[in-house]
C-alpha cells in the first residue's frame, strides 16, 4: 500500500500540503495530509502536519488525536508534543498539557536544546497563569 506514490510524488504532495498550511488553506492541507497519513501511517511529519492544520481549524479533538500519533512516531522530536500541549491547554485539559510539557523537558534535557527550552517555559507559564489562549 505504501508504494502507491513515487518518492517524487510523495514529496510534491507534502510540499503542497505544507504550502497550503502556511498560506492558511487549512482545509486543503487537511485533505492532503490525511491522504499522506493513509499511505505512510508511521511518518510523523504527516501526522504532525495534519494535527497542526486541524488545530488551526479549531478541530481540537481531531488535532489532539493526530498529534498523539505524531509523538509516538517521532519519539525524539519535541515539536509534536509542544503543539499537543498547546492544543490540550486550549481544550481546557491543562493537567495533561503540563504532563506533556514535562515529557518535552525531559526530552530536551537529553538533547541540550536551550532555545526550545525557553519557548517551553513561556508555554508553561501561560498554561499555569490561565492567560489568554495560547493558540490562535
Amino acid at each position: 500500500m505504501s508504494e502507491a506514490f513515487s518518492e517524487e510524488t510523495e514529496l510534491l504532495l507534502h510540499q503542497f500540503a505544507y504550502g497550503c498550511y502556511q498560506n492558511g488553506l487549512y482545509e486543503k492541507a487537511v485533505r492532503v495530509f490525511r491522504l499522506l497519513t493513509m499511505f505512510r501511517p508511521t511518518d510523523a511529519r504527516y501526522w504532525y502536519g495534519l494535527g497542526s492544520a486541524l488545530m488551526s481549524m479549531r478541530s481540537d479533538s481531531e488535532a489532539i488525536h493526530c498529534l498523539k500519533i505524531a509523538t509516538i512516531c517521532a519519539q525524539e522530536d519535541p515539536r509534536p508534543r509542544v503543539y499537543l500541549a498547546e492544543c490540550l491547554a486550549r481544550s481546557n485539559q491543562k493537567e495533561e498539557a503540563l504532563m506533556v510539557l514535562s515529557d518535552v523537558e525531559r526530552l530536551l534535557d537529553r538533547q541540550a536544546n536551550s532555545s526550545f527550552q525557553e519557548h517551553l517555559k513561556m508555554i508553561k507559564q501561560k498554561i499555569t497563569k490561565e492567560e489568554a489562549p495560547i493558540c490562535q
